[in-house]
């Protein structure tokens, strides 16, 4: 938190707020009390500032000692406060307390204002409001409400392709500011359907979620204030509260549609927001099971700021502390109050990557874009892969074209394959293998039968078979013997077939046992299911059959004896 228009040359003063003693003297390094001492105080350049920012936040509270800490900095010649506090004992409405009752008293002291006494309420109060809630008849009527909601047990979702089960909570966090255009899109789409930015994430959130997990529902967690009256917002102390958003998905239903479904499961829980997030689990797990988990994905709202009158003098910076007890959580925050959105990602490292994180920002954008300009979009049409995404895949993936040398055939290539590798898997099919040196030496085999049984020029050889090694097999021989191959599908009506072979004047057909019976008995069928490939040449075959004269001529020559031209 930094100062504006500093004085430095001010006399100590001590103050009372919330029973912590204050003690502030910005003429460093003259601080001395429980709070503030000498070693407390710094005089450092602004990058020396970050580097002992990020030390300081890094480092982990003593519970049995205290759980606060404050320290003055000069920074170039500004002074900045700063404050750590465990959220044990404050949560960050209390933070925003404590920073404007240090600006306030900071200018009182430096243009020697009396700082009047106060009578401010005390957080005993609210611990003994809890107190009497927990043998309320509220908290029945609540506790039934959570034991009906989740009595049937909600799916578990995360965002994460890397969801590990340790506990290592180190994160880190990905800020996004968006333009003042898209924010003022999103505020403009948010008036029309009377809902708040806040809503409008979680509904995307929760579709992302979903359709990701292909889940049927999905349970986020919501931050809840939890401080009613005046009182309680004017006290420091630790008031929030989790509550889980379990979301039904119906993808035939518009988007808008699903906002006012999370808007209404927001007015169902919050009547019910006191019960206490341990005991919600509780239930879950003795009805479900122990190792149930409920959620691990967040989205809250932060607009907390000073005051009009504070914002003059101060101006706040938060500081994420490197910790994350969920793997994913979405801050969303107005707090610079500048027309410009910013989107906090706080990410565990041990589920995701920063890569990762920047692509879920970037299809979060895509789908509220898809969303804004499409309001009756139905949920099952909303993409949540963007324009580069789609590219990549559809393009760029694909763009498989390789130089392919023309002075081969594909037979040789394979052949080549199977005399170098010939123990390497050419083939996976249903958890089978079959290897280069078995594929060839069978191709072989059922390409020698082939020579023998077609004698015509480039003559259709049909094959029907289901996706196996058979399939396979049985082009490549083809390929290997000089012909031309012509796939049927199985699901070809008869009739069809019938035709095929007629117009294409095939006299042979390679299938599977299966289908035999649905071929002309004056074609040629072989069975490649029982098809006897000991019988034939596993070899590469070394001569031509000459289509006109049925000569054997070496694989060297072009042309036949008789005159014919040898096809190779």
């Amino acid at each position: 938190m930094a100062l504006k228009g500093d004085k430095t040359n001010i006399k100590n003063k001590m103050f009372d707020s919330d029973d912590i003693i204050l003690e502030y003297m910005l003429k460093i390094p003259i601080l001395k009390n429980d709070l503030i001492t000498g070693e407390d105080s710094y005089n450092l350049t602004e990058k020396e500032y970050r580097f002992m920012m990020e030390m300081w936040t890094a480092e982990t509270f003593d519970i049995h000692h205290k759980m606060y800490e404050f320290k003055i900095v000069k920074i170039d010649g500004k002074t900045a406060v700063y404050l750590k506090l465990h959220h044990i004992i404050c949560d960050a409405w209390g933070v925003l307390l404590t920073g404007e009752k240090i600006v306030d008293y900071y200018y009182k002291t430096a243009y020697l204002l009396k700082i009047p006494k106060e009578e401010v309420p005390q957080y005993e109060q609210y611990i003994q409001k809890e107190q009497d809630y927990l043998a309320s008849k509220r908290y029945e009527k609540d506790e039934a409400f959570w034991k009906a909601k989740y009595e049937k047990k909600p799916s578990f979702v995360t965002l994460s392709p890397n969801q590990k089960s340790d506990h290592d909570v180190k994160a880190k966090r990905n800020s996004y500011v968006i333009s003042e255009k898209e924010t003022e899109a999103i505020h403009q789409y948010c008036e029309k359907n009377n809902i708040s930015s806040a809503i409008l994430l979680e509904a995307v959130t929760a579709l992302y979620a979903a359709r990701i997990n292909n889940a049927n529902d999905v349970t986020l967690c919501s931050l809840v204030i939890n401080r009613s009256g005046a009182d309680e917002k004017n006290t420091i102390g630790m008031y929030n509260n989790i509550l889980p958003l379990t979301i039904a998905m119906n993808y035939e239903e518009t988007f808008e549609e699903l906002c006012q479904k999370v808007l209404a499961e927001h007015y169902e829980v919050y009547r019910h927001q006191k019960y206490p997030l341990a005991n919600i689990l509780n239930i879950i797990r003795e009805k479900h099971g122990k190792d149930v988990e409920l959620y691990d994905i967040m989205v809250s709202y932060q607009n907390g700021q000073f005051s009009e009158e504070v914002s003059e003098k101060a101006e706040a910076q938060w500081i994420f502390n490197g910790t994350s007890d969920l793997g994913f959580m979405l801050n969303i925050s107005d707090r610079n109050n500048d027309g410009r959105i910013t989107f906090d990602f706080d990410y565990r490292l041990n589920c995701f990557t920063e890569e990762e994180i920047d692509h879920i920002y970037h299809r979060f954008i895509h789908m509220v874009n898809q969303v804004i300009v499409s309001p009756d979009l139905k949920c099952k049409d909303v993409e949540i892969v963007t324009f580069e995404e789609k590219e990549q895949i559809l393009v760029d993936f694909n763009n498989t074209l390789k130089p392919y040398p023309n002075d081969k055939c594909l037979n040789e290539y394979i052949e080549e394959n199977a005399k170098k590798n010939p123990q390497k898997v050419a083939l996976r099919f249903e958890g089978a293998e079959m290897t280069y040196q078995e594929f060839n030496e069978k191709a072989n085999c059922l390409a020698h039968y082939i020579t023998q049984q077609e004698k015509r020029r480039n003559a259709i050889i049909g094959v029907m078979t289901e996706r196996s090694f058979e399939m396979l097999i049985a082009i490549y021989a083809i390929i290997k013997s000089g012909n031309v191959y012509m796939p049927m599908d199985v699901n070809f009506p008869t009739d069809r077939i019938h035709f095929m072979l007629q117009d294409s004047n095939a006299q042979l057909v390679l299938t599977q046992n299966k289908f035999v019976n649905r071929f002309d008995n004056a074609l040629k069928v072989v069975d490649l299911n029982t098809f006897d490939y000991e019988k034939y040449d596993k070899t590469n075959d070394t001569h031509i059959l000459c289509p006109f004269c049925s000569r054997v001529n070496p694989v060297s020559d072009d042309v036949c004896k008789c005159g014919a031209p040898l096809v190779k």
